[in-house]
């Protein structure tokens, strides 16, 4: 088997320095061989939406993540301005005030089997939610004072400001709350995303701007002191909650943001964030060794102790951003990252099932500032080596908010268009950009090189899936939000819109 590696090449004027990209064979040395003979048995035709649904009141609701946990049920989570959430049989059934977190519980089939309010009154919101080995959900965001159950983690008060990051615990019936904790100074802190390895480990990654936390939770990690502008936190917790393993800032002279984390099966954690720094350290294996333009991502792993492993940039001349959930690992090993560019000629985008760069300026919805392109890039195992990248876009701004794998090693993707030249394919739901910004779901061969599927999710208003969560059984499920009255829903639990900005689920088998 031969590589080709380039390095400090240029391509249409625009110059990829330390850039690495691997050239495999014509057929993928990690795919099975019924990947190669059976493509309609491995990646069915007939995949299509098997259910989408409204969910929410009469105010703003917006669903910020998805999971799906034992037997195939699927949780959501985000936030709501009201109190108009419909809730029953959950944890907290009483508005707090002035926003709080939603979190409910469906079946694979859309039907809803609980929903409960999360928060302390403050406008608060949950951004992530991640499956514990024993199927308890990890939730976390923002919130402010007397969030319920914070005496019992690591830290037991609010720590200041508007807001805190918080972390939490509880059942799968969602009656339970094991466990909470904030996580906060005297800064506005949010818990961007998290992740949970096998043994119940848990990773949290949170934006810092002003205030620093104990010294003592650096002690085993790399970086113990912020370095300017908008920084980072990576942390390492116990499954119970009480401590912290390890710690550290992610961060250089310029700001970092849209930060994102993953777990593999050694304990490791895997980050992906934003950057404007040129500084942030690269390890000698990198696919780029070099800051390529005005942003990059930069993605790094931490071994199981916090050590800090392996780190490489990725992105071109442009502003290159990963999106709000835009990592994953797949069943090799194998990294996706994936997000919105302006850059021309991404590494390995001849290798893509959208290989040019469709064009495209910045969202004119301050919400969700995509741009450019949305793009996903496949890093080998490590991430040596890019072995592909594929844009997805039209002429207008697009941008990829989460990426995920399903059983049948299929790459998930969904976020947000403006294009009107936006490529579904045959039998889509929706084929068509029904208002100002769409969102959509698109599936695609694990090497990148084919599109399975590709549907908008829209209506007359600004919608968008905002995460993504590949399905045991094959297939996906999405969360996001929609604001107009008139998306094709289908086996929904909730066939209206209720409000100004519904949340959105949508099943794809």
């Amino acid at each position: 088997m031969a590589w080709l590696r380039l390095s400090g090449v240029v391509l249409a004027g625009i110059a990829i320095s330390g850039c690495r990209e691997s050239t495999p064979p014509d057929s993928d040395p990690t795919r099975k061989a019924s990947d190669q003979t059976d493509l309609a048995t491995v990646y069915p035709s007939s995949r299509g939406v098997s259910f989408a649904t409204y969910l929410g009141g009469v105010g703003v609701e917006t669903l910020r993540d998805v999971a799906e946990g034992h037997g195939g049920r699927l949780y959501v989570v985000g936030g709501n301005s009201t109190g108009s959430f419909p809730v029953f049989g959950g944890f907290d059934l009483t508005f707090g005030g002035n926003g709080d977190g939603v979190l409910a519980a469906l079946t694979p089939t859309g039907q809803r089997l609980w929903s409960t309010y999360f928060g302390a009154g403050g406008s608060d919101e949950v951004t992530a939610v991640e499956i514990a080995p024993d199927g308890s959900l990890v939730v976390a965001g923002r919130a402010g004072p007397n969030l319920p159950g914070a005496q019992s983690g690591f830290q037991a008060g609010f720590g200041g400001g508007q807001q805190d990051g918080f972390i939490c615990r509880r059942s799968s019936d969602g009656r339970l709350l094991y466990w909470c904790s904030y996580l906060g100074t005297g800064d506005d802190h949010a818990v961007h995303d998290i992740a949970v390895d096998g043994r119940g480990f848990i990773y949290v990654v949170a934006g810092v701007e002003r205030g620093g936390f104990p010294a003592a939770w650096f002690r085993r990690g790399m970086w113990s002191a912020r370095r300017g502008g908008k920084d980072l936190l990576l942390m390492k917790l116990s499954p119970n909650g009480s401590g912290i393993v390890w710690a550290t800032y992610l961060g250089g002279r310029g700001d970092e943001v849209n930060a994102t984390v993953r777990a593999n099966e050694s304990g490791e954690a895997l980050v992906a964030l934003t950057t404007a720094s040129r500084e942030l350290p690269t390890t000698p294996d990198a696919a780029q060794r070099r800051f390529g333009g005005q942003t990059d991502i930069w993605v790094a792993r931490f071994n199981a102790e916090g050590a800090f492993v392996f780190g490489t940039y990725l992105g071109g001349s442009g502003l290159d951003a990963v999106g709000s959930h835009g990592l994953a690992i797949d069943h090799y090993g194998r990294y996706l990252v994936a997000g919105s560019t302006t850059t021309a000629r991404l590494a390995g985008s001849a290798r893509g099932f959208q290989t040019a760069f469709a064009g495209g300026g910045r969202s004119p919805s301050p919400d969700l500032p995509i741009h450019g392109d949305g793009f996903v890039t496949l890093l080998s195992q490590g991430g040596r080596d890019i072995i592909a990248t594929s844009y997805l876009g039209g002429s207008a701004a697009d941008g990829v908010e989460a990426v995920s794998v399903d059983v049948n090693r299929v790459v998930w993707l969904t976020g947000a268009t403006h294009s009107t030249n936006f490529r579904a394919t045959s039998g889509a739901h929706q084929a068509a950009v029904s208002g100002g910004r769409d969102g959509f779901v698109v599936g695609a061969t694990g090497d990148l090189k084919q599109l399975i599927y590709a549907s908008l999710l829209g209506s007359e208003a600004d919608d968008a899936g905002l995460s993504i969560a590949g399905r045991w059984d094959g297939g996906a499920f999405v969360a996001g939000s929609i604001s107009g009255a008139n998306f094709p829903t289908m086996g929904a639990v909730q066939s209206r819109h209720g409000g100004t900005v519904d949340g959105l689920v949508v099943g794809i088998r």
